[in-house]
């Protein structure tokens, strides 16, 4: 049961964080100051934080108007949700 506190613990952490670094980032560009990398972003999105990202693009509407950027995070999300249900799959079938 505890892992599931840690897990619970550690995605609430990642997508607060997330959405707090996609908010600094919109109102970095809207001062014109310095950015946080489309790299570190994605890395967020790929630590766990997809689901505060996705809210984050279109709540601020940041990062919306780039399909660069969106086809990477969507695959992204695409390739962990695969490898989440390769994981249930196999889990559920060697029982």
């Amino acid at each position: 049961m505890t892992i599931w506190l840690y897990l619970m613990a550690y995605l609430g952490v990642v997508n607060f964080l997330t959405y707090a670094v996609w908010a600094m980032d919109k109102t970095y560009a809207t001062h014109g100051a310095r950015r946080v990398s489309e790299r570190r972003l994605l890395g967020l999105c790929l630590l766990g934080g997809w689901p505060s990202a996705l809210i984050g693009t279109y709540r601020l509407r940041h990062k919306s108007s780039k399909p660069s950027f969106l086809i990477k995070m969507y695959s992204l999300i695409v390739l962990q949700l695969s490898g989440l249900g390769g994981l249930i799959w196999y889990a559920t079938a060697a029982v």
